[in-house]
């Protein structure tokens, strides 16, 4: 019985570099993990991708900006939260 362990570390690799790239990291990395004829059907607004360059420059690089901001701040108001409480 196959369980996919092989193709479910291939993933977590996938993913594993996204989440590290940096830049114009992210197009070698959708390049060396997708299709040529890759097609991501994505939500509204961003809709139907038709290459990585598409998707890396529409959705990846934004997400990942918004995401490490939205953290950050998070993370400032935890902080100051932990301050005035151990004061």
């Amino acid at each position: 019985m196959n369980n996919y362990q092989s193709e479910k570390k291939l993933i977590l690799k996938y993913y594993s570099e996204l989440d590290g790239a940096v830049g114009d990291d992210h197009y070698q990395i959708m390049d060396k993990y997708t299709a040529t004829n890759y097609l991501w059907r994505g939500f509204y607004p961003f809709n139907e991708k038709h290459s990585t360059q598409e998707l890396v420059s529409d959705f990846w690089i934004p997400f990942k900006n918004a995401i490490t901001r939205k953290l950050h701040e998070i993370n400032d108001e935890w902080i100051f939260l932990w301050q005035a409480i151990i004061r």
